[in-house]
């Protein structure tokens, strides 16, 4: 199988910095995120009751 690079479609990365759409009157800007609660801090106890620092806890990824 030949796999050349013009098997391949190139990207367009033009619009990539205006969030995919070069006219801005039809894409509202983004609101800004709101949170329910405090930021947990990694170091702090996890906020599911475990007694656990937080990046040890529900902090992992």
């Amino acid at each position: 199988m030949n796999t050349d690079s013009t098997d391949f479609p190139t990207p367009n990365f033009a619009n990539t910095a205006t969030g995919g759409c070069s006219d801005t009157s039809c894409c509202p800007p983004p609101e800004p995120v709101t949170r329910l609660a405090p930021k947990v801090g990694r170091n702090y106890p996890c906020p599911c009751g475990s007694e656990r620092k937080f990046k040890k806890c529900c902090g992992r990824g």
